[in-house]
């Protein structure tokens, strides 16, 4: 299959998958929003018990923003509330790397096994994430501060959380990346767009017995 062919194949399965992830999300986007909070919730306090941290829904959601992290301070008895969106930052990633894996061009096992792989990595991202939010909110200035760092640490900290929670970039970008991290491997550029007697060679293994 000629290179042009095998890439606008690519997009139109991209696209279709994508659109289907659409489709799933206003089906089901409420059930999505809520196992993220139950989930993050559940893990953040097992992980970390010292802190006493609830994501719930937003007082007043928005398309923008679905949910919000709330923070105690056990000691002063005062609490923060950051505002975010389940779906920006946990469903949109992920969406478009499942849409990438499954749109590639290469065989259903192997994309199996790139998708247990970078789902399993989009979600440590998410889970850092959220680890961000947390440790930003409880530092720095804030009411419910419990940690004291230097103003230069406070300010990177509070750049980085901004650039992972809440700039577009991440979204698309690190599904990009985790696609290409994932699911490719050397030799899949040759194997894909070279020649039809290279690509028999690369699926054969190079075994003589398929020459006689």
């Amino acid at each position: 299959m000629s290179a042009p062919r095998v890439i606008s194949l690519f997009f139109v399965r991209l696209i279709l998958w994508y659109a289907l992830f659409l489709v799933l999300w206003a089906a089901a986007g409420n059930v999505y929003i809520a196992a993220y909070r139950t989930i993050g919730t559940s893990v953040f306090r097992t992980l970390f018990p010292s802190w006493d941290v609830v994501i719930e829904a937003a007082r007043r959601p928005t398309d923008m923003w679905d949910s919000q992290l709330v923070q105690y301070n056990r000691r002063t008895q005062t609490r923060g509330i950051q505002p975010f969106g389940a779906r920006y930052q946990g469903f949109a990633p992920t969406s478009v790397l499942m849409s990438l894996i499954l749109a590639s061009p290469l065989r259903w096992r192997r994309r199996g096994r790139a998708l247990l792989w970078g789902l399993a990595a989009v979600h440590v991202w998410i889970a850092l994430s959220i680890w961000l939010m947390i440790v930003d909110g409880y530092s720095g200035a804030n009411a419910v501060a419990i940690y004291s760092f230097s103003p230069s640490v406070d300010y990177v900290l509070s750049f980085v959380t901004f650039l992972v929670t809440a700039s577009t970039v991440p979204r698309y970008a690190l599904p990009i990346f985790l696609w290409a991290l994932v699911t490719f491997r050397r030799g899949d550029w040759a194997a894909v767009f070279g020649p039809r007697e290279a690509r028999g060679t690369r699926r054969h293994g190079n075994d003589p017995s398929h020459s006689r």
